[in-house]
């Protein structure tokens, strides 16, 4: 397939649709699939109408019970998406909806019915059902966080209502990367889209009541001050980081937020402290080690005075002319 225009696209998609429409499966997706490599190979493989021949071959392979074909088309055509277009454009939050179908009104269900976000997402994770971005499910990904409204269980979209504005981004001084910051909720826009909504209104309140209910974080989930081994602490089994789990007892992040590794052991963060530390004195504190430290000391010490000695006289000299 050679040169094509917006016409061309147009007739093909048309065609695409009769062809599915008369039972001709095969024939529409082999069609569908010639259409986005003849617009890879015309325009390169991130061009906005790439992600529609895309969608619109993730369709044909859905209907067709091909899920596990059409998931990665999805996902593609919602990344060229989101990097052509701002993240709360319309056609993401189609395109968000339509990667969201397979599994949305189900996570509702469960949630209402009692399931908590862990366990859908252990449940997801062992059914090796990609999250909305391609990785492994988490609690926060379905719980979110209501302030903001993101997470599924939050998300408006799946309504049929895009919020705009909901936040900003600055730029970190120091480090140079964006930082996301909340808007008031005065300044949040709404837009009404009814035809892409796919969860029902009242199965959504329910969600909202329950989650209104667990929406105070326990004093264990909450933001503590970091110390001095946060982040280097991992897990044995599975490599994951170790966090605080409830009072001060750490345990395997995988396990509380993911359910995807098997370890339940705890252990007191004292406990890890007084064991790195005993490490620290019986292999840096010998004699040999802090004899060899104090004579480096000493060498850089007599090397930095004399630096300072040399270019003092240097001063004086020049002084003296």
């Amino acid at each position: 397939m050679g040169t094509i225009s917006a016409n061309d696209t147009d007739d093909l998609t048309q065609e695409i649709r009769e062809l599915h429409g008369r039972g001709m499966y095969d024939e529409a997706i082999r069609l569908a699939e010639r259409s986005a490599e003849a617009i890879v190979a015309q325009h390169g493989p991130e061009h906005p109408e790439l992600a529609d021949a895309l969608y619109d071959l993730a369709l044909r392979l859905r209907d067709c019970v091909l899920n596990a074909e059409a998931e990665p088309v999805m996902r593609r055509a919602l990344a060229i998406c989101e990097k052509n277009l701002a993240p709360e454009h319309p056609d993401v939050a189609a395109g968000q909806i339509l990667a969201g179908l397979q599994w949305s009104h189900g996570i509702y269900r469960e949630y209402v019915d009692g399931s908590s976000a862990l366990e859908i997402a252990g449940r997801l994770n062992r059914e090796r059902i990609a999250a909305p971005r391609g990785r492994e499910w988490n609690a926060s990904t379905i719980n979110g966080s209501r302030k903001r409204q993101n997470g599924i269980i939050n998300n408006r979209l799946y309504i049929g209502k895009i919020v705009y504005n909901r936040q900003r981004f600055i730029k970190d001084p120091v480090t140079g990367r964006r930082q996301a910051r909340p808007n008031l909720p005065s300044e949040w826009l709404e837009q009404e889209v009814p035809e892409l909504a796919i969860v029902p209104l009242e199965l959504f309140e329910a969600a909202q009541r329950r989650r209104s209910r667990y929406s105070a974080a326990r004093l264990s989930h909450r933001r503590r001050p970091r110390h001095l081994l946060s982040g280097l602490v991992h897990c044995g089994c599975c490599g994951a980081s170790m966090i605080i789990v409830r009072d001060d007892r750490v345990g395997c992040s995988a396990r509380m937020n993911k359910m995807t590794c098997d370890n339940r052991r705890t252990i007191l963060f004292a406990e890890i402290e007084a064991r790195i530390l005993k490490v620290l004195q019986e292999h840096l504190l010998t004699p040999d080690v802090v004899t060899s430290a104090v004579e480096k000391y000493r060498v850089e010490r007599e090397r930095l005075a004399k630096g300072r000695a040399k270019r003092g006289g240097r001063r004086s000299a020049s002084w003296l002319r």
